[in-house]
């Protein structure tokens, strides 16, 4: 005799899209609501209702023997923050901003000499740092995680939060030195022999989160007049943007 198919309809959603949907609500909580101390906007059951999967699958995906489900569901949905937010962080700014003003200037760059190099990977320089550290200024992810991972680095109970954050960073190095290698390839920079490109991303990441993690407006000045443009023309360059000028002429060198 075959076995008798179940009855009854095919749930909504699988497993994994119900836990994708109640991490994109308790993101969206976040987003609203800011972060508190223990992820206090991160409810369970407003998740639920966001997101609009059955609470009963929601509640097993969290049952766990340490901690009721409410607590299972933030503790996983910070580490999970603290794990992909990085990486999301400014380099899709960074590498868009790179490849549309690369697609410009290519045919200069192919003929140009030295001099008329500098001047356009200088003026490269200038235009994508400034939008990166905007983007990155602006975003409400940012402000997320930056308090985040405070929490979670300052705890000495939850080990687990810790190595989520070293994750987090290292998985950042390595697609940021994967964009810088691209970036140096294309403009004919190299690496001085001292350094890495995981070296250069994190003084580079340093920096940005350091000028981004201030509320004065004395970091975030858009109007430094230099004469970096054609001819000695006077062009508006960011704080972070000389910064991160000073950090590639140390780092990197042209190909001869």
């Amino acid at each position: 005799m075959d076995a008798q198919r179940p009855r009854g309809r095919p749930p909504k959603y699988t497993v994994e899209e119900v836990r994708s949907r109640l991490h994109e609500a308790a993101r969206e909580s976040l987003r609203q609501s800011g972060i508190t101390s223990g992820l206090d906007a991160v409810t369970l059951d407003v998740c639920i209702a966001e997101a609009d999967v059955p609470r009963g699958s929601a509640y097993r995906l969290f049952q766990v023997d340490e901690m009721s489900p409410q607590d299972a569901f933030r503790r996983e949905v910070a580490i999970t923050l603290l794990r992909e937010l990085p990486a999301r962080l400014g380099l899709e700014a960074t590498q868009d901003e790179f490849e549309a003003l690369y697609a410009e200037s290519r045919e200069e760059l192919a003929s140009a000499g030295v001099t008329d190099r500098t001047q356009i990977t200088r003026n490269m320089i200038r235009i994508v740092a400034t939008e990166s550290f905007r983007r990155i200024d602006a975003s409400s992810n940012w402000l997320i995680y930056s308090a985040l991972r405070t929490a979670a680095v300052s705890r000495s109970d939850d080990p687990g939060l810790r190595q989520a954050v070293l994750e987090g960073e290292e998985y950042l190095i390595r697609r940021y030195s994967g964009l810088y290698k691209m970036i140096g390839d294309a403009m004919g920079l190299r690496l001085r022999d001292s350094y890495t490109y995981e070296e250069f991303s994190i003084c580079a990441y340093a920096l940005n989160e350091g000028v981004a993690n201030r509320l004065s407006s004395s970091f975030r000045r858009f109007d430094i007049e230099r004469p970096t443009g054609p001819d000695g023309d006077m062009q508006p360059w960011s704080l972070f943007g000389v910064a991160y000028e000073a950090l590639v002429d140390q780092f990197f060198e042209a190909e001869e």
